[in-house]
């Protein structure tokens, strides 16, 4: 099955529980923390090179106050570089998409005495638009259409990649009720990817002359191939990822009887 039929899928699943549902608890959350990435460059590290990124999501909590189902909206920047290769990359994205959150206890925002709080899991399938960089004497130039690997030359079989990629976010969190409409999360979360050219860098380096030649002298000066023609520039068996932790600040939603019936109260 194609990522994308899998993505209108899970979409919906979860929106058949959101209608189906009898009983529920509606919440927005907006979200800030920091991004950073696993690829070529940054092999092993994490949190190293964080940028930040911020969002906004709607949750649902269903009747067995454990399954959370949700979606979100989040745009952060990841970046890295190499002392040794000179390469250098950052790179914007825009991720949205549904997941499900599995609460460790019963757990419901806005309700102190009974549920103070919870670890939680989640998982999901998010769509993402990336844009990689790479900075020229202090200009940011895109690079998916240059194609310093030689893509969409005669160097390399391979077309320019796509910006526009499916990624399977995954991680843990807490939830921490803090009064009858706000709670507090803290979670942590990473995101596998299907691509290696977040960071523009995948196979090996091409001939700078036949490069320059065929995709242009910018392309042929950003590869950064310095004569090192066949060497391994990335490893393409490797794919890239990154990673959202963050705050979420949630409010619930009251139901519209609820609204009504506190309106009549206040006017008494």
């Amino acid at each position: 099955m194609k990522a994308k039929s899998f993505l209108l899928l899970i979409l919906f699943y979860i929106h058949t529980n959101l209608v189906w549902s009898q009983s529920y608890v509606d919440e927005i959350a907006l979200m800030a923390g920091g991004a950073y990435y696993m690829g070529d460059i940054n092999p092993y590290t994490h949190f190293n090179n964080y940028n930040y990124h911020f969002g906004a999501g709607y949750r649902r909590t269903l009747d067995n106050k454990q399954i959370v189902l949700r979606g979100h909206v989040m745009y952060g920047r990841v970046s890295a570089e190499s002392q040794t290769t000179n390469l250098n990359f950052r790179s914007t994205i825009l991720e949205i998409g549904p997941a499900i959150e599995i609460n460790f206890m019963p757990f419901v925002i806005g309700e102190t005495k009974k549920y103070k709080g919870t670890p939680y899991l989640f998982g999901g399938l998010t769509y993402f638009k990336m844009n990689p960089q790479t900075n020229n004497n202090g200009n940011w130039i895109n690079l998916q259409s240059l194609g310093t690997e030689g893509q969409g030359s005669s160097l390399n079989e391979e077309d320019s990649y796509k910006t526009q990629q499916i990624s399977l976010p995954f991680g843990l969190g807490l939830k921490i009720n803090l009064s009858k409409r706000f709670a507090l999360n803290m979670e942590y979360g990473m995101r596998k990817t299907f691509t290696d050219y977040l960071d523009d860098i995948s196979g090996t380096y091409v001939n700078t002359d036949k490069l320059e030649q065929e995709n242009g002298e910018l392309a042929a000066n950003l590869s950064r191939s310095q004569g090192i023609e066949g060497l391994q520039r990335g490893n393409a068996q490797n794919k890239d990822w990154y990673s959202f932790y963050n705050v979420m600040l949630c409010f619930r939603i009251l139901p519209s009887s609820e609204c009504k019936n506190n309106f009549s109260r206040k006017k008494r």
